[in-house]
């Protein structure tokens, strides 16, 4: 039945009957694979929850929209039960991510299948002014891994960052690099994702790990009475980390994803 179906789909879709059909290994959800050759070789889709369906159409359409590497849906099935997407090959997301898996060192096609992670654990003021934002993990398989779901918070942090640097900037306030400082300032990986981020100079300082606890410490210096030529050095520059333009344009396309997903859940809350 379900080949049946499939079948007479894709000879709608391409004018011709196809002349094979072979079921593929489980993705781990309701939704069963089939390989269908003909005069053009798709992936058929059978799947038991028309909700997952119709999510997986939309978003597939969605993404794509943005340039990202998802198959593209050709045809489906007047209630959804049945679609047909492009074929992009063997490889599984849970092998595109093997290296990561074993390691725990993600390359960038494996960063690229991370997770995203919204920050919003206790609301969110620039730029949303949101108290009833909330935080969450979205995107995450039986192959998301301990190590992506780390690398995803450090990124949905520094989109949160950015956000206000977007704010910062639409006001008309130039900055020219940004300071990293408090327990951060310790990460090489960090910095160089704000820098790669924000695609502008991230410098650390020495003794930035303790930034927070120093200023306040200045502050009551500065209530003692002393000098502000005397406690507010300017502190030395310890590393400097530049963008890599090629990791902004990747980053900026799962950034855009971020501020869809804050909007999504804003428009579910609303409603």
């Amino acid at each position: 039945m379900i080949t049946e179906e499939l079948k007479q789909l894709y000879q709608t879709y391409t004018d011709s009957p196809a002349t094979d059909i072979t079921e593929l290994s489980s993705s781990g959800s309701n939704r069963r694979y089939f390989r269908i050759k003909g005069p053009e070789t798709l992936i058929g889709v059978s799947g038991t929850s028309i909700e997952e369906n119709e999510a997986f159409i939309y978003m597939a359409k969605h993404f794509r929209g943005r340039g990202l590497p998802v198959p593209q849906v050709y045809a489906s099935s007047d209630d959804h039960s049945f679609y047909i997407q492009e074929d992009l090959g063997d490889t599984l997301l849970f092998n595109a991510i093997e290296k990561g898996r074993k390691t725990t060192v993600f390359s960038e096609e494996e960063k690229a299948h991370a997770p995203f992670f919204l920050p919003y654990l206790s609301g969110e003021r620039t730029p949303h002014n949101d108290p009833d934002a909330r935080g969450m993990f979205w995107g995450m398989t039986h192959a998301s891994l301990r190590a992506q779901l780390g690398y995803a918070v450090l990124e949905g942090v520094s989109f949160g960052i950015n956000d206000g640097l977007q704010a910062l900037k639409e006001s008309g306030t130039p900055i020219a690099q940004c300071s990293l400082v408090g327990g951060g300032a310790r990460s090489p990986f960090w910095a160089q994702l704000l820098a790669d981020i924000l695609a502008m100079p991230v410098v650390t300082h020495k003794g930035g790990e303790t930034g927070g606890a120093l200023g306040a410490a200045r502050l009551a210096c500065l209530a003692a009475g002393k000098p502000i030529a005397a406690v507010c050095e300017k502190p030395e520059v310890w590393q400097t980390w530049r963008a890599d333009p090629v990791r902004h344009h990747t980053l900026m396309q799962r950034y855009a994803q971020f501020k869809d997903l804050y909007l999504n859940d804003l428009n579910y809350r609303q409603h």
